[in-house]
């Protein structure tokens, strides 16, 4: 994965496997990322702002034929 965080607000980038979520990095506002995921890794983009809103620029590389996009509810702090 290739990507730019695009947006004013920093990003928190987790890789998921069999549902333990593991935080890479924080992205700040203009940073670039380059990460690896393992094959059964779920990339997640956690957006820290409860007033605005995230955007991220991304390329996924490799086998995207399970690839997906979801959307969840930040939880409360």
């Amino acid at each position: 994965m290739r990507g730019t965080n695009a947006g004013s607000v920093d990003i928190v980038v987790f890789s998921e496997v069999a549902g333990q979520r593991d935080s890479l990095l924080t992205l700040a506002p203009g940073e670039p990322a380059y990460r690896r995921f393992p094959k059964s890794a779920m990339a997640v983009f956690m957006n820290t702002s409860r007033t605005q809103t995230a955007t991220v620029a991304i390329k996924v590389t490799g086998d995207v034929r399970t690839l997906g996009m979801g959307y969840e509810v930040n939880p409360k702090p």
